[in-house]
């Protein structure tokens, strides 16, 4: 027997912490094997992240993503929009891919009520991990995945609350893993639950687009070996506009105050290969910030709203990091 799970999140919502808590569940209560896999791993604060969770009866021979999950847990129901949209690779890829099984949401809607993004047919299940989290923990974001679990371990029947508890205790210690395990069992009490639940729409995920690892310049952040076509660009989840450039006016030759004050390294000179030198964002994990643009001596940078940019321009072609390794290569 073989579990494959996706946690969707944005950086900071506990999805590591979740993962490797449910994985020890999972070898303590079962003696099971397991193996995880964080994407894209520490980048900017304010990332989607996927972990990728294996449970199996048999040793694991390696973890990379997961290509047949029957179980997804979404950290904010935001995300959904996001895959609805497919203007996030690995995102639309972890909520895409599963067509039956157990859908787990943060929502404040009942499962009846949410619109799944692709074509799904089994268990979905809600719970406002967000109002119980902030309460308990008083912390804004709220760090759900403890709730998450808790609810988890409701609809499925497959861990133990009582180990679940133990577990969170001891990983956070005092009174943060008293608080925790008491947000995990109050989750567990309210979680809401559809079962044999059909989404509706035919529509399916498209297969991710092939990547030639070696095109990538060495700085890259992303491991080659784990490639799996994550070039659609970012998400409007942490921001509602983007930095967009008038290459005309981008003059500076040597130092560009936007790049160097970027918070998170998210954008970049580009110089070669263009008609006029631009600056270019990496829209999958650029916050939206606007601090390129106050500081951007020439005024070559002005902030967009991004509906509109995805409007006419879904492959933010010119906006985003593709002219950049293009450039670089």
């Amino acid at each position: 027997m073989r579990q494959e799970i996706n946690l969707v999140c944005m950086s900071g919502q506990g999805a590591v912490q979740t993962v490797e808590l449910l994985a020890k569940a999972y070898f303590v209560q079962h003696g099971r094997y397991v193996a995880s896999q964080v994407f894209p791993g520490p980048r900017a604060k304010s990332a989607p992240v996927v972990t990728y969770l294996k449970v199996s009866d048999r040793p694991i021979s390696g973890c990379s993503a997961n290509y047949r999950p029957t179980e997804v847990l979404v950290f904010w129901d935001g995300l959904l929009d996001i895959a609805r949209h497919q203007s996030h690779g690995a995102v639309t890829d972890a909520i895409g891919r599963v067509r039956a099984g157990l859908f787990l949401i943060n929502s404040t809607l009942r499962p009846a009520d949410l619109q799944l993004p692709f074509a799904f047919c089994g268990t979905v299940a809600t719970v406002d991990a967000d109002a119980i989290v902030k309460r308990l923990l008083r912390r804004d974001p709220p760090p759900v995945g403890a709730a998450l679990m808790g609810a988890y371990a409701a609809v499925t029947g497959g861990l133990d609350l009582a180990l679940l508890e133990d577990l969170v205790r001891e990983r956070f210690g005092g009174d943060a893993g008293r608080k925790n395990a008491e947000a995990l069992r109050e989750a567990a009490a309210t979680v809401q639950v559809a079962r044999d639940l059909d989404s509706g729409t035919t529509r399916t995920v498209a297969e991710p687009v092939p990547v030639d690892p070696e095109s990538l310049p060495e700085w890259f952040p992303i491991e080659r070996e784990t490639m799996r076509g994550f070039t659609r660009g970012g998400a409007a989840i942490w921001r509602t506009k983007i930095p967009v450039s008038n290459d005309t006016q981008c003059l500076c030759k040597d130092v560009c105050l936007s790049e160097v004050l970027c918070p998170d390294n998210t954008g970049f000179i580009v110089r070669a290969g263009l008609e006029h030198q631009g600056y270019r964002i990496d829209t999958d994990f650029c916050r939206g910030c606007g601090i390129c643009v106050e500081v951007c001596v020439y005024g070559a940078l002005r902030m967009v709203p991004e509906r509109e940019v995805l409007a006419t321009n879904p492959t933010y072609e010119g906006i985003g990091v593709g002219a950049l390794v293009r450039a670089r290569t």
